[in-house]
């Protein structure tokens, strides 16, 4: 059986852009009960922290975060958190005491509040990309409510729709018909012979300049502290899959040497693909995965060499 493959960066499938690689789980991290858990999921063993627990402490970082101006501040404070303290500040002298009077249980204590922090930033980026899909989803539908609303007052174009079809034209009776509600799916029962006389794909014409519109999706964590946090959890063993050519850049930068696999390499990962034109492999040390060139005696789960995959936009089939 191959190794665990895990999809990098997104969480949620409808952002991954993996649908043609099955073999890629998207990472769990625990905020909600699972059992078991759902298919196309990995959520590792041994979460520090139960759902409730999880859901609770992203949901007090997320209400704190009004102080912050946009989500890397949150993000990099959640990476801090409990970790990090002034030099010569009571809590910096408090752990060096305590290091230097037990250092075993010492180590225990920051294994814990490393894990701990770990999946709660996991949890953080989670909720961020939940939030940015329900928004996606709300934009949509407020383009189909404002199209329609425009349509029936006269003040709309033919891709007043805002799907691209040209609903006057295309032979349809009404609405139901056409299935003109802001998706696809009606397009095939359109009346008109194809894309070209619908104009399909269009965008809605600009007819009321101040029409209401939907914030695009929020920017999550910095891809390098979640890597951080996922590779603290993924099993030594298993290999990442990015279809992002930045971060596969950065990757290659730092010492991964991206390169299309062997055939050998191919099968053993991906069983039953013959070929996988634009796939490309490499291995490194989880410290350079995430752009940097010296390990950190405190952080040694980034020692561990990771395979990592990228699969070039254009090849995801």
């Amino acid at each position: 059986m191959p190794d665990i493959i895990i999809a990098f960066p997104f969480m949620h499938p409808e952002l991954a852009g993996l649908s043609a690689w099955p073999e890629a789980l998207c990472f769990d991290p625990g905020l909600a009960p699972a059992t078991p858990v759902e298919p196309g999921r990995f959520r590792p063993e041994g979460l520090p922290l139960a759902p409730a627990a999880a859901a609770g402490a992203v949901g007090q970082l997320i209400a704190f975060g009004g102080d912050f101006k946009d989500p890397r501040g949150l993000a990099d404070f959640a990476a801090a958190w409990g970790h990090a303290f002034a030099p010569g500040s009571p809590m910096a002298i408090r752990r060096e005491l305590a290091e230097r009077l037990d250092p075993e249980a010492a180590r225990a204590a920051r294994a814990v509040q490393d894990s701990c922090r770990a999946q709660t930033l996991l949890g953080l980026a989670y909720v961020i990309e939940e939030n940015a899909l329900a928004l996606k989803s709300l934009d949509s539908r407020i383009d189909s409510s404002f199209a329609r609303f425009q349509r029936e007052l006269g003040l709309a174009g033919p891709d007043a729709s805002g799907d691209g079809v040209d609903y006057e034209n295309c032979g349809c009776e009404d609405d139901e018909d056409s299935g003109s509600s802001g998706d696809d799916e009606g397009y095939e029962n359109c009346g008109c012979g194809g894309d070209e006389e619908c104009g399909r794909p269009g965008e809605m014409p600009v007819v009321l300049p101040n029409a209401p519109t939907v914030a695009g999706a929020p920017e999550g964590p910095p891809w390098r502290l979640v890597l951080e946090a996922l590779l603290f959890f993924a099993p030594p063993e298993c290999a990442l899959l990015t279809a992002d050519p930045d971060i596969a850049s950065a990757w290659d930068e730092f010492g991964a040497r991206l390169a299309p696999p062997a055939p050998g390499e191919l099968a053993s990962w991906f069983p039953g693909r013959i070929a996988a034109p634009g796939l490309a492999m490499g291995r490194a040390p989880g410290h350079a995965l995430i752009s940097r060139t010296a390990r950190d005696a405190e952080k040694p789960w980034l020692d561990v060499q990771r395979t990592v995959f990228f699969i070039a936009p254009g090849d995801r089939s």
